[in-house]
């Protein structure tokens, strides 16, 4: 198994788990597009990932398409999360605009963008590696000069957008007045938005190093590079589910200590309920031989 199929296989057993813990703790109990598309896109991530590490697909064209493929899931998280921000999702009821952006209308339009221009990178990235084709998947070999290109194709856009909501989602959590549930959550989603941005800029830069490194300690700087990456995207991914977990709005998520707390609420109402029974129950009978004894006693 080569360096990248071993890190493909990392990557998708974690993408895995998160799908396996979203469809079965936060799926259950609010069913929206949202939610749908984040265990798509999890489950569409994990079977890339195992068909990378399961099936050697290097060279030629289909190395390309399959790299591009890889790189899909995150563009679109990115979109979405701009989109959002900037309060472009008509489909989710209250979507509005977050409040440092509700502020800045250039920022608004700024992250609004964002779905048209990384869609229109990743289409660009694809025509140059298309026609001119190079070892995307084979992590350790040399690369030519056009791999670069396509690499900051596609990650200049990505890192400026993610790198763009990590700091709208502190500048959020710093807002005066915020719950401390709602801080942690923006917390949360900023760090899994700065790890996207810092892969972004690993993952040209490794790019650049294929292309101009040489010498005896490339290998060794190339697996540590690799590492990095795949320690960052793990990061992210347990980042964007403790945000998830966390409810950042109703018709997105649900928190498991929400839940927890509700199930005990709705335990006590019953208790409670049953118990105001029995006490009515005991005065009703009370007032009933009150009321027989008064009419004895007119009688």
């Amino acid at each position: 198994m080569s360096a990248a199929q071993h890190q493909a296989l990392v990557l998708g057993s974690v993408s895995f788990v998160a799908f396996v813990f979203f469809l079965c703790f936060l799926l259950p109990s609010k069913r929206t597009k949202f939610s749908v598309f984040a265990a798509c896109n999890l489950l569409f991530v994990a079977l890339v990932f195992g068909a990378v590490a399961l099936v050697d697909l290097s060279g030629g064209r289909a190395e390309i398409m399959v790299a591009v493929m890889m790189e899909l899931p995150v563009v679109l998280i990115v979109a979405w999360v701009c989109l959002a921000l900037a309060g472009g999702l008509p489909d989710l009821p209250g979507n509005l605009p977050a409040e440092p952006v509700a502020r800045r209308p250039w920022l608004r339009a700024v992250l609004g963008s964002a779905p048209l221009i990384l869609l229109l990178s990743v289409g660009l990235a694809t025509a140059v590696g298309l026609v001119w084709p190079s070892p995307a998947l084979r992590v350790y070999a040399p690369a030519p000069p056009q791999f670069v290109v396509l690499k900051a194709l596609i990650m200049a856009p990505e890192w400026f957008y993610s790198g763009l909501a990590a700091v709208v989602f502190v500048m959020a959590g710093r807002a005066p007045g915020l719950k401390r549930r709602f801080y942690f959550k923006n917390l949360a989603f900023s760090v899994g938005m700065g790890c996207i941005a810092l892969i972004a800029v690993e993952s040209t830069v490794f790019a650049g190093l294929r292309v101009w490194l040489s010498g005896g300690n490339r290998g060794a700087i190339l697996e540590i590079l690799n590492t990095v990456e795949a320690c960052l995207a793990i990061t992210c991914i347990l980042a964007f589910a403790a945000g998830l977990s966390l409810r950042y709005t109703p018709a997105v998520a649900t928190t498991l200590l929400h839940r927890l707390q509700t199930g005990w609420l709705r335990a006590q109402e019953q208790f409670e309920s049953l118990e105001w029974q029995a006490v009515s129950t005991v005065a009703a009978d009370r007032l009933t031989h009150a009321s027989d004894a008064v009419v004895e006693a007119c009688r």
